[in-house]
């Protein structure tokens, strides 16, 4: 195979660390039900359904079961990632430990 034909990684930007806009991961290829979309996103159903009805994640109707699009959940993802690079992470504080109750 010449080097020209040989298969490339997907170009990453070069400000950040993550993907460009156009790449979606394999496993973000297909529609999820709430409840994996749920699991991708570590959030609970009512969030879930804040999420939906904000139209931060694309979903459609499939006959009576809702659907999500997977790469719309992907772009959130990322799209979380970068407004947490940009802000500045808060001051750590160590929690006070008491000691043991009598």
């Amino acid at each position: 195979m010449a080097k020209s034909q040989e298969p490339t990684a997907p170009q990453r930007s070069a400000r950040t660390f993550l993907p460009n806009d156009d790449f979606v991961p394999p496993e973000f290829q297909r529609s999820f039900s709430p409840i994996e979309a749920q699991q991708k996103l570590a959030v609970k159903k009512t969030r879930m359904a804040e999420i939906i009805r904000m139209q931060e994640v694309q979903s459609y109707l499939d006959g009576k079961s809702r659907k999500i699009w997977g790469p719309s959940l992907y772009r959130r993802i990322v799209r979380k990632l970068q407004e947490q690079a940009t802000e500045p992470l808060p001051p750590y504080r160590a929690k006070r430990r008491r000691g043991p109750r009598l």
